[in-house]
């Protein structure tokens, strides 16, 4: 089997395929900054150099090609120095990011902070098609032509409404406009969702229909989702389930990307129709062999492997994370894409990631 019929093959909840799939993300700094000191050529596309299944069209590690969730706003340098930028990013929040250290920004304060300043300064802006936020279209379509002939099964991903309030409004503003100011959330997500589809038809039609799309949601933290599958189900899984509708009416496979503990919520995902979960954080405690017997037959998984083990470049550690896992999946015959449970940072060697691949390619297959 090739790679476009393994992977749809685990996301058709049907038989399983011969192998499991493997996919992975990487931080931007570990491609630019950490593995060129380790001899990894800085233009090297590793999905291409580690023949992985998946190849995401609109890679995070490359900048992102185009961007359907942020206000699209001016980009504004406050400060600088050595090691970080403070700036007003693309949603209207004002952030301090490291230079060469990956990983989420710190946010300082936040434009959309009311019900007001969302229908003054925001909304509009939302309403019409923006061909702006693809600024380079000829190169995306050269880009999935490349793919699609070399047999990658190819993916397009963006940020969505849960995702969108959190850059927009920070977590406290949100959260209690959840509870406070149910209507205006209703709102937010509604002229996103109608905002997103309508530039994702234009994406299909100006440059092709990918295989998959995965929405960025991200939804909980280490100990708990963000709020109560009751909540989620009135509030975020109506406007969910719009767009996995529309993607599926065109034949795209839905791939829900969110981080925390979200053990609750699998029922939520699977009423909105996504076909995978992934990163499935271990360190927050998600026991991706019980969720895979119990919904293995409506959703594949991806991720659960523990990215601490891999940072710690230790193969015996990494055999430890690896081997078991990969085991319990085939015994329990689990779909199941091979993945980090979080980005590849970088502090994982790439010695390291490669030796995880070994583990992987030898351990894949289901018979």
């Amino acid at each position: 089997m090739n790679k476009t019929e393994i992977i749809g093959e685990l996301l058709n909840h049907g038989a399983l395929p011969e192998r499991m799939g493997i996919c992975e993300d990487f931080w931007p700094e570990t491609i630019q900054y950490a593995w060129p000191e380790q001899d990894f050529g800085k233009e090297t596309d590793p999905t291409e150099y580690y023949d992985l299944d998946i190849v995401d069209l609109n890679e995070y590690w490359r900048g992102w090609r185009f961007a359907l969730g942020s206000f699209h706003g001016q980009f504004k340098v406050l400060r600088e120095d050595e090691t970080t930028w403070t700036y007003i990013d693309q949603w209207g929040a004002t952030v301090r990011r490291f230079k060469k250290h990956g990983g989420p920004p710190e946010h300082i304060a936040f434009g959309l902070d009311s019900p007001e300043a969302w229908k003054k300064t925001y909304r509009e802006p939302l309403l019409d098609l923006d061909t702006t936020r693809f600024p380079d279209l000829e190169d995306l379509k050269r880009r999935f032509k490349k793919h699609r002939e070399a047999g990658f099964y190819t993916m397009y991903n963006n940020t969505f409404v849960f995702e969108n309030m959190r850059y927009s409004m920070g977590d406290i503003i949100m959260l209690e406009a959840m509870i406070e100011e149910p209507e205006w959330i209703k709102d937010f997500c509604q002229v996103f969702t109608d905002f997103t589809i309508k530039h994702v038809e234009y994406l299909f039609r100006e440059v092709g229909i990918p295989d998959a799309y995965t929405v960025y949601d991200d939804m909980a933290y280490t100990n708990a989702a963000f709020c109560s599958p009751t909540m989620y189900r009135e509030l975020i899984t109506p406007y969910q389930k719009q767009l996995v509708n529309f993607l599926k009416d065109h034949g795209v496979a839905v791939i829900l990307h969110t981080d925390g503990l979200i053990t609750h919520h699998f029922d939520c995902f699977i009423e909105a129709g996504f076909d995978c979960v992934q990163p499935m954080e271990a360190k927050t405690g998600m026991d991706l062999i019980e969720l895979g017997k119990a919904y293995g037959d409506r959703i594949a998984f991806m991720g659960n492997i523990d990215i601490r083990a891999l940072e710690t470049n230790d193969p015996a550690k990494i055999e430890a994370e690896v081997l078991p896992k990969l085991k319990r999946i085939r015994e329990a015959r689990i779909p199941y894409i091979f993945h980090s449970d979080h980005s590849i940072s970088t502090s994982v060697k790439i010695e390291s990631y490669e030796h995880a691949l070994k583990l992987f390619r030898e351990n894949c297959f289901y018979a």
